[in-house]
């Protein structure tokens, strides 16, 4: 039996599970063996840092052959005292076991790393995996729909994080990523030239921004105060109506009451009035564009302060007041940015960072709405 003869009856007996071990001098058989048990290892899913570990000792090892020396490695098979062919005549296997470890090792992290959310460790090799198949992909259409793929995945990232209760900077990161995602995917379709697959792939994105939408509203209960700004802001740039506030003016009345006007946008019928991230005072007046409350006065901050609107459907806005030393004063929304800084999915230079404590935590950003972190989400979610 010639050698190419005997290669394919080791492989058919494999194959039907007759395979048999031959004489350890058998390069053949020795060669099948070693593939079968690499291909056995690449289905093994391996911990990433028992992989880490296990591929820092093959590579002590291997340095250790350098100088022809044989090392075992600890818990390995040893040869039996009547071996014919001494390992260190065969270099090629110790290539391969060294080569399957370091396969398992990728392996192992790659997958870890696609299970992975903003936050954690791997969570950049999933990025840099992700932008690797992007750059590698030729093809303008191919590359709207992996823009688009990724923005699926992100989404259902986003919505992982506020789920398992993960901290306000992870879900902000997941949100950022959407975001940045969202406009990515938007600039990919607008770059495919007119006709019937642009069409197509237009209607996959636009189906997957109503995801996006829907998402987004679903999780707004689940966040506190600061992530509902954030959220809105979202919101926003995906077309929906949410609030905005332009203008606060408070006007001290008789009985130690105060009246606060604010002016905007999208004001829902049913919106509350937050001062400071808690909940005050009695609306009088509800329109889209006007909120009138009465406060009383031991409710009215002095200082710097905050006035936020919060509509039903759980969108939500706020401004920074800068009153006097003694009550509150009024804020056309230019002098203090507005709608506060700018968060995720919004322009640079959308308002400006603002001083002092707001009494809810630190003025963030949400472009149609400030995100300040607030502490009174309690009062707020209802």
């Amino acid at each position: 039996m010639n050698r190419e003869d005997h290669l394919d009856h080791l492989i058919e007996q494999r194959l039907h599970g007759r395979f048999s071990p031959v004489p350890e001098n058998d390069d053949d058989s020795a060669r099948i063996g070693a593939a079968e048990a690499l291909a056995q290892l690449n289905e093994i899913e391996v911990p990433p840092d028992m992989a880490a570990r296990i591929e820092a000792r093959i590579r002590a090892k291997a340095r250790a052959h350098r100088n022809g020396r044989i090392v075992m490695i600890e818990g390995g098979p040893r040869p039996s005292a009547d071996a014919r062919r001494p390992l260190y005549r065969r270099p090629w296997m110790i290539a391969l076991t060294a080569a399957a470890v370091v396969v398992l090792a990728c392996v192992g992290v790659l997958r870890a790393a696609s299970a992975s959310l903003p936050g954690d460790f791997l969570y950049g090799v999933k990025q840099f995996e992700q932008q690797i198949a992007l750059t590698t992909t030729n093809n303008p259409a191919d590359r709207a729909r992996l823009q688009i793929s990724n923005l699926q995945g992100d989404i259902s990232d986003l919505e992982a994080e506020v789920s398992q209760g993960r901290s306000d900077d992870d879900i902000t990161q997941a949100l950022s990523v959407v975001a940045t995602e969202t406009r990515d995917s938007q600039a990919a379709v607008a770059s495919l030239p007119a006709g019937a697959e642009r069409d197509a792939i237009q209607q996959s994105l636009e189906e997957t921004l109503g995801n996006e939408r829907a998402t987004l509203y679903q999780l707004l209960p689940s966040v506190d105060w600061s992530m509902r700004l954030a959220f809105t802001q979202q919101l926003g740039v995906l077309g929906a109506p949410v609030p905005t506030i332009t203008q606060v003016t408070a006007v001290e009345g008789s009985n130690d009451a105060w009246t606060v006007r604010l002016t905007g946008t999208n004001f829902a019928s049913g919106a509350h009035v937050l001062i400071n991230g808690t909940p005050r005072g009695t609306v009088r007046q509800n329109t889209s564009t006007e909120l009138v409350v009465e406060v009383n006065g031991s409710d009215w901050p002095g200082g710097t302060y905050t006035v936020g609107v919060l509509n039903p459907d759980g969108t939500a806005a706020q401004i920074t007041q800068k009153g006097d030393d003694q009550h509150g004063g009024s804020n056309d929304g230019d002098d203090h940015g507005g709608q506060g800084t700018p968060g995720p999915g919004s322009t640079p230079g959308s308002g400006d960072d603002h001083d002092g404590d707001d009494g809810s935590g630190e003025p963030g950003g949400s472009g149609g709405s400030s995100s300040g972190s607030g502490s009174g989400d309690d009062g707020s979610s209802h």
